[in-house]
């Protein structure tokens, strides 16, 4: 379950996927910033779920205007901290982050260091700098001729933790985002076998964040990557349970705009629940997958979850065969 602080964020990627999210979560400021009155219902929420880890998502999470103080009454209330960050963090912020025992972890999103301007440069090595030993990188691939051989610099320049994780950029349903044609996945893995080499001897490691078509690997790619940086690629497209401000909760970024945004965790006993009424409702969408083979494939459903949900409904809304609004 994903707290978003806040819809604000000072990157603008090609490939963003949450901005179907924070159209449809609504423009007021209790939209976009999450308030101490709705902060208290997450975190009871999330006693009665047994949570005892407090994911701080946003946007960038740390441009919340009260960030320290929503921080340390997160702490207070007894729960560990994961910051999913882009890195672009003010330097008081840093500051504070580095003195905070129950901060266990950092996922940074990192992108090329020609996608930086030089400003950007400098505040993301102090964030590494300051922030190293806690922090994990995480990379989306968004184009064919992508390179990732850069990341191993990085974790030897900062002692940051050898496990990276790797998705592919996805479609939001509306939103017109950069993501990665199906044409280029086979371009793409066999690119990201050579690279996987490079990582080897260091004993980084690889884990996936999106689902991958099984059948786009090759039995010696799959055995190779796995060997190199021990990454099997994900069988299931779940669902991430996002958390927004005003306490609507969707499925995930990219199904944001076909959810019903008065769908609130207030509605809902405990985490479980919310997963089981989305797994519920997301049931015959899995039993088809993108392909028409998909429907007929012995690796569907025990290895491979065919797919990007958001792919799926895409497909089945070119023929008709499933409503534009509010399939959850």
């Amino acid at each position: 379950m994903n707290i978003n602080l806040t819809t604000y964020c000072n990157l603008k990627c090609p490939y963003c996927f949450a901005k179907d999210l924070w159209r449809t979560a609504g423009t007021k400021i209790d939209d976009r910033e999450l308030s101490f009155k709705n902060l208290k219902i997450v975190m009871r929420f999330m006693k009665k779920s047994g949570e005892h880890t407090f994911r701080m998502f946003g946007g960038e999470p740390t441009l919340h205007p009260r960030f320290e103080e929503i921080y340390s009454l997160v702490s207070r209330s007894g729960f560990d901290v994961e910051l999913y960050t882009n890195g672009i963090i003010d330097g008081k912020k840093i500051e504070f982050l580095s003195k905070q025992k129950n901060l266990k972890g950092v996922c940074l999103n990192v992108q090329h260091p020609d996608d930086y301007s030089l400003k950007q440069r400098d505040i993301l090595k102090n964030t590494l700098s300051r922030l190293g030993s806690s922090i994990s990188l995480s990379f989306v691939i968004y184009k064919a001729d992508f390179d990732i051989s850069f990341i191993r610099a990085l974790i030897r320049q900062y002692n940051l933790r050898k496990l990276v994780k790797i998705s592919f950029a996805t479609p939001c349903y509306e939103h017109k985002n950069v993501f990665l044609r199906l044409d280029d996945h086979r371009k793409v893995i066999c690119r990201f076998v050579r690279q996987s080499r490079q990582f080897k001897k260091d004993g980084v490691c690889f884990y996936p964040d999106t689902s991958f078509m099984w059948c786009y690997f090759t039995e010696k790619q799959l055995g190779e990557l796995y060997d190199n940086v021990r990454f099997r690629p994900a069988n299931l497209c779940r669902p991430a349970l996002e958390i927004v401000p005003n306490l609507s909760v969707f499925r995930c970024y990219g199904t944001a705009s076909l959810s019903d945004p008065a769908l609130k965790i207030t509605r809902f006993k405990n985490e479980k629940e919310i997963y089981e009424y989305f797994m519920k409702k997301e049931m015959h969408l899995k039993a088809v997958g993108i392909f028409d083979k998909c429907f007929k494939c012995e690796l569907k459903n025990d290895t491979c979850g065919a797919g990007c949900l958001v792919s799926v409904v895409k497909s089945l809304a070119r023929t008709r065969q499933v409503r534009k609004s509010y399939v959850y």
